[in-house]
């Protein structure tokens, strides 16, 4: 191999000295020689890597859907209130719970608030002369400004930790690439507004670091990942830790730790005591919430569990045959570094070192998969070691092949038989056949969720009728309600109400207006749900006493009278309880009325009508007695017409109906094939109209 996989004993390169001057190594310290032509060949590599990376993750950026209501309720709805004002609360940001950080949405917000300033002021997005389609682009300008930053931090990572495996072994590092660039999981993680997925960049710089010996940087990224992402990161920081301490020994490493320990927390405290308004550290409630739950909330199990194969089947959808190699990295390269295999070039310290890069992962696998509850977005934290694994398993099957086929020709030549070939070939194509095969698992992954699951974020972004400053509608779509502004305040809001599909909203970035408002229907859910941001009680600073740890639904968190409150209602349509006599093509037809949640018969409140109909009643009575005339009731009918409502359909699509669908077609996406086994229901929005 070349002399930039070797690992010599006390070897110091210019490099170390950044970050070791104030240490010196253990007797077992490895370092890599640096020369003037390693370090060109390693910026030759992360540019090409972060190239292919940038690609990959700007199409995320532009395509991925928001995939966890979590990522929605709690990360970007509270982003939407410190952008634009007014946003949807769970009981996680309440001040009594302070469970979430808010160093990390303020961080983000720096991001989300220009990119709204720009789009107010330059572009002037709400003036009732700017097209429909600008008008749209407009408000979810913040929401793909903070996606784009998401992707260039996450490319810059992956490059790094690419450029590091390359360096250590070149083989590895072209397969982790491809990994990396061209798995679903990661294309669905790099850019998700998660604390999960910000600790998996912190980590991925970590492992970068912890190749190149750089250990102090590699323990402070670990620290930010705990501390400003998610705590429970901890757990993939344990390998990165150990591989510290048994080369630079417990008291350098528990110096490398506290320092950016107590920055970070420090920091963690100062914000989020700001925003909650009471001294807070929301990494400790979070903690505390998680491992210690009280009796009355009963902890994260609340909100489900499932079986300990659930992350075995889910990183499988994700990374295909990745996973099987990165589950075969450490058998693999046990064997590649053992004295039967390993070669005089330092082959054995080669493989023992890329461990480290992929024990993150299998730490993550194992802890994870032992809790009840369990999501996708925790194991986002190990993503890219996982495919470090993926590389450092193909690596050492190539070693292990170059050594065999080396062994085999020397017993040959003994022997004076012709020298058998074809291995090293053989494993060479095998590496090419398994990046191609990501490739195209990948692609088609990605391909059955966006066309499976990506109408929700459409049905909000373009099935609402765009709301101009004077009140009315800019575009084709129907309007159901006025609104009027005194300067920048919305004076009438447009109600958008949603039921069993509450989980699938992508965040108020993509409702059409500043004038629309999410609310909830009182459907099958019982579960809590968010209320509103209270600006005029303190914002951040103030929880409603209606949100509980419990998951407990409170009637406050819905609307009390749908029919009245709702001027559209955003709902999935089985194809079963589809009109059959509809005409789907003719979009604007008038169509039976929504579901809006349980006791509601798709008209104004009982109580409201009834009160009406007396009242009219009575007035008619008086004068009817003066008039002499024999009164029959007929306000009580008009009223009870007046009080009526009918429903519109806006917009409409496909949408997967995952229950009716087979597993691998509604999984996978092949062209001509999924579409003629799957079975897709429909995705509306309807408008609200008077019925006169």
């Amino acid at each position: 191999m070349a002399s930039t996989l070797r690992r010599r004993r006390g070897a110091d390169g210019p490099n170390d000295a950044a970050d070791d001057s104030d240490g010196k190594a253990g007797g077992g310290r490895v370092r890599v020689p640096t020369t003037s032509a390693t370090t060109r060949g390693s910026g030759k590599t992360f540019k090409r890597a972060f190239f292919v990376l940038l690609l990959a993750r700007l199409a995320s950026a532009a395509l991925n859907l928001v995939h966890d209501c979590d990522e929605t309720y709690n990360f970007w709805e509270p982003l939407h209130y410190l952008t634009h004002g007014h946003g949807l609360q769970t009981w996680e940001h309440a001040p009594r719970f302070g469970l979430r950080s808010y160093a990390y949405l303020g961080a983000h917000a720096l991001i989300a608030k220009p990119a709204a300033w720009f789009v107010r002021n330059a572009v002037a997005a709400d003036a009732a002369h700017v097209d429909a389609a600008v008008s749209r682009v407009a408000r979810v300008a913040p929401f793909y400004a903070v996606r784009l930053f998401l992707a260039v931090a996450s490319a810059l990572a992956d490059a790094f930790l690419t450029s590091s495996v390359a360096e250590t072994h070149p083989l590895a590092g072209s397969v982790t690439l491809a990994s990396l660039a061209w798995s679903a999981g990661c294309f669905v993680s790099s850019t998700s507004f998660l604390p999960s997925a910000f600790a998996g960049v912190c980590v991925t710089c970590a492992l970068a670091h912890t190749l190149k010996q750089q250990h102090r940087a590699a323990c402070a990224y670990c620290v930010a990942a705990v501390v400003w992402g998610w705590p429970f990161a901890g757990v993939a920081a344990i390998p990165v830790g150990l591989d510290c301490v048994r080369r630079r020994g417990f008291y350098q490493t528990a110096a490398f730790i506290v320092k950016p320990l107590v920055i970070t927390v420090s920091v963690s405290i100062a914000v989020d005591t700001y925003f909650y308004g009471a001294w807070t550290c929301s990494v400790l409630n979070l903690l505390r919430y998680n491992v210690f739950p009280d009796e009355k909330g009963g902890g994260a199990n609340l909100y489900g569990v499932e079986p300990a194969t659930f992350y075995l089947k889910n990183l499988a959808l994700n990374f295909a045959h990745g996973l099987v190699l990165a589950l075969l990295a450490v058998p693999l390269g046990l064997i590649a570094g053992s004295k039967r295999y390993g070669r005089v070039d330092g082959s054995r310290e080669t493989h023992l070192l890329l461990m480290t890069t992929h024990a993150p992962f299998l730490c993550s696998l194992l802890l994870f998969s032992a809790l009840e509850h369990k999501e996708e977005r925790f194991m986002y934290v190990a993503y890219s070691s996982l495919c470090a694994g993926s590389g450092a398993a193909v690596g050492a099957f190539f070693d292990i092949c170059v050594a065999k086929s080396a062994r085999s020709r020397v017993a040959a030549k003994r022997a004076g038989r012709k020298p058998p070939g074809g291995l090293v070939l053989l494993a060479a194509t095998g590496a090419g056949a398994a990046c191609l095969l990501t490739a195209a698992m990948g692609a088609s992954r990605v391909a059955a969720l966006l066309t499976g699951y990506g109408a929700p974020a459409r049905a909000y972004a373009l099935g609402l009728p765009v709301r101009s400053i004077d009140g009315g509608s800019i575009d084709a779509s129907a309007s159901t309600g006025t609104e009027t502004r005194r300067g920048s305040d919305v004076e009438n809001v447009q109600n958008v109400c949603v039921g069993d599909e509450w989980h699938r909203f992508p965040s108020s970035f993509f409702l059409p207006s500043h004038s629309y408002r999410l609310k909830f229907l009182d459907a099958s859910f019982d579960g809590a749900l968010p209320v509103p941001f209270e600006a005029e009680r303190g914002g951040t600073s103030f929880g409603s006493i209606f949100l509980n740890d419990e998951n407990r639904g409170e009637r406050e968190q819905r609307v009390a009278d749908a029919a009245r409150e709702c001027d559209y209602v955003v709902e999935y349509v089985a194809p079963d309880e589809d009109e059959p006599e509809k005409n789907k093509n003719a979009f604007g037809a008038v169509a039976s009325r929504p579901y809006l949640g349980k006791n509601s018969d798709g008209r104004l409140s009982v109580t409201d009508a009834k009160t009406i109909a007396e009242s009219e009643k009575e007035e008619k009575e008086d004068a009817s007695s003066e008039e002499g005339v024999d009164e029959l009731d007929p306000p009580r009918l008009r009223s009870e017409r007046e009080t009526s409502v009918s429903w519109r359909i806006l917009w409409e699509a496909p949408f997967l109906d995952a229950a009716r669908s087979p597993a691998l077609s509604r999984a996978f996406f092949v062209p001509g094939w999924s579409s003629k086994r799957n079975v897709y229901g429909t995705y509306r929005v309807y408008g609200k109209e008077s019925s006169l």
